[in-house]
């Protein structure tokens, strides 16, 4: 279940959902219409996914960049987003990983 707080209460919202099977890990709010979100999806193997709130729905982010060899699980597990082109994401594959959203691509650190 996602919510969001409206000033007087919590209203349910539809949340992102990469897959059939994910979990949500961490969220980072902007503003009423910029968030960012990241987790974990597991409907094929363990993979990494974020997705970006526009004020009225979650989306998909682009693609992130594979992080690990094949057979391996990865998860994305902390957001930190400043603008919607400045956007760090850490978490989990081998060993630790941290990503930056330039507003056009993922890079990792």
């Amino acid at each position: 279940m996602y919510a969001r707080w409206t000033g007087a209460k919590w209203v349910s919202v539809p949340g992102p959902q990469p897959g059939s099977s994910s979990e949500l890990l961490g969220v980072s709010v902007i503003s009423r219409s910029l968030a960012w979100a990241v987790g974990d999806d597991f409907t094929a193997q363990e993979n990494p996914f974020a997705a970006r709130w526009n004020g009225t729905s979650w989306r998909q982010a682009p693609p992130f960049p594979p992080l690990r060899p094949p057979g391996f699980n990865s998860l994305l597990s902390g957001v930190a987003a400043v603008s919607g082109r400045d956007v760090w994401v850490a978490g989990t594959d081998l060993d630790s990983v941290a990503a930056h959203w330039t507003g056009s691509a993922w890079r990792l650190r």
